[in-house]
């Protein structure tokens, strides 16, 4: 019966220090009406449209607009990355990179830019937001 009441006693003593502590030290309990960073709102791939422009006799420009969706808080430093890969070999054969900028409001925005590959062979655009 001896070893019931320690260990009731050791739990009741834990509460009761927990509770001290949260109370004395200021900021262990978070203020709940109190302001918090924002995280930034999502920003999503819409829609990628992939056109031929210029073609020579070895490679051929491809123009890539990509729709980025956005939606709730800014999103700050916002970039869009692609890449041309080989279908064959899987090897990347062209990467971009372009600084979108910051995003607000709820709205899609175009992003435009050239990738230029081999004209022979097959590719897969890959886009990456981040």
């Amino acid at each position: 019966m001896r070893r019931e009441t320690a260990l009731a006693a050791g739990a009741a003593g834990v509460v009761v220090l927990s509770v001290v502590v949260a109370v004395s030290v200021p900021g262990a309990l978070a203020d709940p009406s109190t302001d918090r960073p924002l995280r930034p709102g999502p920003v999503d791939i819409a829609e990628m449209d992939i056109a031929a422009g210029d073609v020579t006799g070895e490679s051929v420009t491809l123009t890539v607009e990509t729709r980025l969706s956005h939606r709730g808080p800014p999103a700050r430093n916002v970039s869009l990355r692609l890449q041309a890969v080989d279908s064959e070999s899987g090897l990347v054969a062209a990467t971009h990179e372009v600084a979108v900028g910051d995003l607000a409001d709820e709205r899609e925005v175009a992003v435009r830019t050239n990738l230029s590959v081999e004209r022979e062979g097959g590719y897969r655009v890959r886009a990456v937001v981040y």
